[in-house]
């Protein structure tokens, strides 16, 4: 591909203003990578070969030049101009870096960690400017579309955050607010998309409750309905249509889990099940056992980056459910920082939901509905979004997406949108 001329000029001022004073190749640690053009790249390495043997690069420049070889030893090349050419070139040797990088990340050569990492270290040497890009900018959108979470219902959340195939997440709010059932019905979309396997890891409720959850989530059908045993052959029904749905596809396990026993868990699904995405939901971090006399901090970094690796080793996906500190409650702003125990967790995941209960909070509960509002913080760069609005059908307990101009007005009059 030919160089536009723009940067063409560009690289020739700079190599005109470095022969006239070599020194600024080590004052800026010029490389070679800073051109394009291969001739340019031969005539900078004949200039350091020059500097390096102790001669003076400018005689690299014949006399019979002329004009030229009069204008470089009378200084017209300026510091100031100097540094608006070498910027710009600064600036195209990194993106190309950059795009390398990316080409490496799409390729499956390098993860999507490694791939922050060298956005961060490139743009840290870039010159000073008024404008702060933050480095998962630069991969939003990069994400291709078919490595999108595809959760029926909750599509549009997915590909609005970029929620990704191999992510760590959080699912915060305080307690009694929602978080199991708002796993439970990911969960429950998951099992509708017969191109993953989720399992739902829960050390609380039995399986049979949360096949009750599922079940009327699915099918509409009241949960207390469900529990009647008068209604045995309505649940019958239902497990037949679940099952036509492909929910005996996925997995549900109770009861106190070590990291070992998660892990092996979802080894095994991915093994047993090729082709299918692994999404794991954990409900509730701090229930996962085999830790011994360790403090709180070392338990929350352990299983942090245990989960994480997780993610990397079986190429899945996992929602750690996760309280927020009391502080939250009410609290509209209430970002990363209200994760109880909040740093580690924070820090390795790639995005923080935050669940909120409008309703309640302002003192419109209702059994028929209650409206939830999701804020997300992108773990990385710790920016909080409200994102989605939710309707809850109180009865099922099924989460439905809905536009924000279809919540009451109480919402907008209580400023509870913000």
């Amino acid at each position: 591909m030919l160089l536009n001329q723009k940067k063409f000029d560009d690289e020739q001022e700079v190599l005109s203003a470095l022969i006239f004073n070599p020194n600024k190749i080590y004052e800026y640690n010029i490389t070679s990578d800073l051109f394009d053009n291969e001739n340019n790249k031969v005539i900078f390495k004949a200039m350091t070969d020059a500097r390096r043997d102790g001669q003076d690069p400018i005689n690299l420049i014949p006399k019979e030049l002329g004009n030229y070889y009069s204008m470089l030893l009378d200084g017209a090349f300026t510091a100031t101009n100097f540094c608006s050419h070498y910027e710009r070139l600064l600036d195209g040797a990194q993106n190309r870096k950059i795009e390398k990088h990316i080409q490496d990340w799409q390729n499956g050569l390098i993860d999507l960690e490694t791939l922050l990492t060298v956005i961060r270290e490139t743009m840290s040497k870039a010159p000073s400017t008024d404008t702060v890009i933050d480095p998962e900018s630069i991969v939003h959108g990069l994400i291709r579309p078919d490595d999108i979470l595809e959760c029926p219902g909750f599509i549009p959340l997915c590909q609005n955050l970029q929620i990704s195939k191999g992510s760590f997440n959080l699912i915060g709010a305080t307690s009694g607010i929602g978080k199991s059932s708002f796993a439970i019905n990911l969960f429950s979309g998951f099992v509708e998309n017969r191109n993953y396997f989720p399992i739902y890891f829960n050390l609380e409720m039995s399986e049979k409750v949360i096949q009750k959850r599922v079940t009327a989530i699915r099918t509409d059908i009241p949960i207390r309905n469900l529990k009647d045993p008068n209604n045995r052959n309505q649940i019958t029904e239902c497990w037949k249509r679940l099952q036509d749905l492909g929910f005996m596809n996925s997995q549900i396990q109770t009861g106190s889990k070590s990291i070992n026993d998660i892990r092996s868990a979802i080894a095994k699904a991915a093994y047993t099940n090729p082709g299918r995405h692994v999404v794991a939901f954990i409900d509730l971090l701090s229930h996962i056992t085999g830790f011994g006399s360790k403090t709180e901090r070392e338990q929350l970094s352990e299983i942090s980056k245990s989960l994480l690796a997780i993610t990397k080793d079986f190429d899945c996906s996992i929602f750690l459910l996760q309280q927020l500190n009391r502080q939250a409650y009410g609290n509209p702003k209430a970002g990363q920082d209200t994760f109880k125990g909040s740093g580690q967790t924070v820090e390795d995941s790639d995005n923080a939901l935050i669940l909120s209960d409008l309703s309640k909070e302002h003192g419109h509960e209702s059994d028929l509905y209650h409206y939830f509002k999701i804020s997300v913080s992108k773990a990385r760069n710790g920016t909080l979004h409200t994102i989605f609005a939710i309707r809850v059908k109180m009865d099922t307990q099924k989460y439905d997406l809905i536009r924000w101009h279809d919540l009451p007005d109480w919402v907008n009059e209580k400023g509870a949108r913000n």
